[in-house]
């Protein structure tokens, strides 16, 4: 019996690493020699290079992508995973591009009390641009071109934000913690899906050229509070005061932030904190409404 293969060798001519590759994937003597060639060659142009190049590459043998593929002029293995995995275009804060791009982050922006900032993402078939993870955000996704498979799982953090707690979680962490798979949705062009903060999904282009643009809405949280009160606390010289000497002990100690307690409830509860979160929410460019009235969507909007 007999077995064919498609086999298929290009050269990609200066498949660089960034500019800024770290001395772990660009040995010192290598960054001198080609210190001209890649002044100026930035992440996005190699993201933009790589979708171009996996985007042809997956059209051979009859969009199947090629059994064996030689290639050369590629810098380092980095950059030749990032070929492998078909590397996605993203196209970050496209949010002030068109007045239709405005015109929907204003929408949000409104409709939840909100601040919205949108990416372009553009995959290949069979693609997956991230590994299975949880934004720190409320994920509005709006499907333009070609279909994309998107998977949620059972499990949710509880409120994550965009600390170094949560950041410093591994992919195997991720993994070992997403649950099992809850629900899978086909987007086709024209559909909307609501992901909350925390949830755990990930997403499979199964035509080329999938498209979707990403709407991230960000809210007011009680850490942005404590920073707003830090300020009006300065002007309480019990703030401002030194701790107590480690030599006066832990009554002196737990004393002390006892009554720091009690000082920054008071300035919560004044009517000048409500007045200033007020200020803040103008300034941040949210819109304002009745502070107890503020609220997020706990349920996923439906496709339209």
């Amino acid at each position: 019996m007999t077995t064919t293969y498609y086999v298929a060798f290009w050269n990609l001519e200066n498949l660089f690493d960034i500019e800024t590759a770290p001395l772990a994937r660009r040995p010192e003597k290598l960054a001198k020699k080609i210190k001209k060639e890649i002044k100026g060659w930035t992440q996005a142009i190699l993201d933009k290079k790589l979708a171009r190049l996996a985007e042809i590459i997956g059209k051979m043998n009859a969009n199947q992508g090629p059994d064996i593929l030689g290639v050369c002029e590629v810098e380092n293995k980095h950059v030749m995973d990032l070929l492998k995995a078909g590397a996605s275009l993203v196209a970050n804060d496209i949010d002030t591009l068109t007045p239709a791009l405005r015109g929907f982050a204003a929408a949000l922006e409104e409709a939840v009390s909100g601040k919205a900032q949108s990416n372009l993402y553009c995959s290949w078939r069979e693609r997956q641009a991230f590994d299975t993870h949880f934004d720190t955000h409320d994920v509005y996704a709006m499907h333009v071109a070609g279909e994309k498979l998107w998977r949620l799982y059972e499990t949710r953090t509880d409120t994550p934000i965009a600390h170094n707690l949560f950041k410093s979680y591994g992919q195997k962490w991720h993994d070992k913690n997403k649950g099992a798979v809850a629900e899978e949705i086909l987007m086709r062009p024209g559909d909307l899906l609501y992901i909350p903060r925390g949830r755990y999904h990930d997403a499979l282009a199964t035509s080329d050229g999938a498209l979707h643009v990403s709407f991230g809405l960000t809210h007011v949280i009680g850490v942005d509070v404590m920073s707003m009160l830090s300020n009006i606390a300065v002007a309480d010289p019990a703030f401002r005061a030194n701790m107590p000497r480690p030599e006066e002990g832990e009554d002196a100690i737990g004393a002390w932030l006892s009554d720091l307690g009690d000082r920054l409830a008071k300035h919560a509860a004044h009517k000048e904190s409500l007045e200033a979160t007020m200020s803040w929410l103008v300034l941040l460019s949210i819109p304002s409404v009745n502070f107890t009235s503020l609220f997020r969507l706990d349920e996923p909007l439906p496709r339209v």
